[in-house]
């Protein structure tokens, strides 16, 4: 993996094993033009180092930067732009996280997470603009060296 924008991280699954993981696209249901919309939530995409595609998962198990066995899941909510911040709706997404048993369940806009080598990364989630349906990407940076 390289610091950047990636459609995909490369992560150490809880149990050991090596993963990509990309994220389905969300996209907006409901009558246009309503302030009443709703959003699908992102899947997991989990493919093998080799291609092939094992599993579309809604709950990520992975490792975390210590070791720890957690688990994430991404939200999708339908939002617009305030006048003067920008330019009209767009579908912000976030990560739960909580750990196999269900304690420290918390909401934030990033993962961090170990890759193949063992090295510590954090990918931070984006939202998605029109055109939908779209996926969200991952600024993915090493902060921890």
């Amino acid at each position: 993996m390289q610091e950047g924008w990636s459609d995909r991280i490369e992560f150490c699954a809880a149990d050991g094993k090596n993963w990509y993981a990309a994220l389905t696209p969300t996209d907006v249901h409901g009558a246009a033009g309503t302030p009443l919309q709703d959003t699908s939530d992102c899947l997991w995409v989990i493919t093998a180092p080799d291609g092939t595609v094992a599993d579309k998962l809604e709950w990520l198990p992975y490792r975390h930067i210590h070791g720890d066995p957690w688990m994430a899941k991404v939200h999708c909510r339908y939002n617009v732009a305030p006048p003067g911040a920008g330019a009209g709706p767009y579908i912000a997404c976030s990560i739960e996280h909580k750990r196999p048993d269900g304690a420290d369940d918390h909401e934030d806009n990033q993962i961090h997470f170990r890759d193949w080598q063992g090295r510590w990364w954090r990918g931070q989630i984006s939202n998605v603009s029109p055109p939908f349906p779209g996926a969200p990407r991952f600024l993915l940076s090493t902060p921890w060296g």
